[in-house]
């Protein structure tokens, strides 16, 4: 998936360069660009995706295994 890639290209790039590993939200965009689903994988279960950004949604259903909305 483009969202592995990503973070694997930027996990490497950070370690050569000695600089800080972008935030997730910054990494899903870098994301976005190559497959624009592809920043949602950064969040997990759920997030809203809006043209210009990624947001976690959270649940107070902690044991949740399937919700259908």
């Amino acid at each position: 998936s483009y969202a592995a890639l990503t973070q694997a290209a930027l996990l490497a790039l950070c370690q050569l360069s000695g600089h800080d590993l972008p935030s997730i939200e910054q990494q899903a965009i870098l994301s976005k660009r190559a497959s624009g689903s592809s920043g949602r994988s950064f969040f997990s279960p759920w997030c809203v995706w809006d043209d210009e950004y990624f947001e976690e949604v959270t649940f107070p259903y902690a044991d949740l295994i399937h919700q259908v909305i």
